[in-house]
This record gives structure tokens, C-alpha cells and sequence, in this order.
């Protein structure tokens, strides 16, 4: 993602330092407050967390709709991935059809096909050419 960072002059945040709780750590809320692009990672522990569907989720389709923002889910192995964002197109996709970054060869050769289409889907959004 330091590639799209440095192309795009974005920062990226993560929250892989929060812990869980029902209640949406203030931290995160601050870092979806202030975020227009949203790279989810989509695994089977993504798509079956209850904090991911009551809070996460709902507040970053809150901030999509409130800033257009863009929100890109990457899908790391076979999982239920369509359910999320009502139908938002994800990547990585190979012949038009989503080929989970585990099922790659060589998942850096995955992690980079994202990393394009991820290029691609930010320039289109927001009008910037694609390199």
C-alpha cells in the first residue's frame, strides 16, 4: 500500500492496534471520520464479526456517503465477500471474476494485482490518471 500511498499522496491507517469491544473505539471513529478511501481486507473472520457488521461497517458507509468516499474490499481467501457493501465491486479480479489473494501462486503476485486495481479504482474515483 506504500505504493498508492506515495501515487496518491494518501495516508494509510489500520486498525490492527484497536482492540475489540462493542462499543467503536474512539480511535477508529476518528480514522473513519477523516477517511475517504476504505481498503477492507475480506476474510472469513471479516465477514462472520459482529463488530465488523454493527459498527465498523455501518459507520463507513455513514462517511462513504457523506464525503463520496471509495470503498474497496480486497478479498484474502474464499468468503462471503459479496455481502459486503451492498454489491461494491472487489478486488483482485482476473477475467472479471474475483480470485482470492490465497489462491494466487504467489500471493505477492496477488497482493500487487490488487495493489493496480486498487491504483485504478482511486484514480477513476477521483479523477486522477492511472500511471
Amino acid at each position: 500500500m506504500v505504493a498508492v500511498e506515495r501515487r496518491f499522496g494518501l495516508k494509510f491507517h489500520d486498525d490492527t492496534d484497536l482492540t475489540g469491544g462493542a462499543v467503536i473505539d474512539p480511535r477508529l471513529q476518528a480514522m473513519i471520520e477523516q477517511a475517504e478511501v476504505f481498503v477492507l481486507l475480506a476474510s472469513r473472520a471479516f465477514v462472520a464479526s459482529g463488530y465488523v457488521w454493527n459498527v465498523e461497517l455501518p459507520a463507513i458507509e455513514t462517511r462513504r456517503l457523506t464525503a463520496n468516499g471509495l470503498v474497496i474490499p480486497v478479498v484474502l481467501e474464499g468468503c462471503a465477500h459479496d455481502l459486503i457493501g451492498n454489491g461494491l465491486q472487489a478486488v483482485p479480479r482476473v477475467d472479471g471474476r474475483v480470485k482470492p489473494i490465497r489462491k494466487w501462486e504467489q500471493i505477492g503476485e496477488g497482493c500487487d494485482h490488487a495493489r493496480q486495481q486498487i491504483d485504478k479504482a482511486i484514480g477513476h474515483h477521483y479523477g486522477v490518471p492511472a500511471p
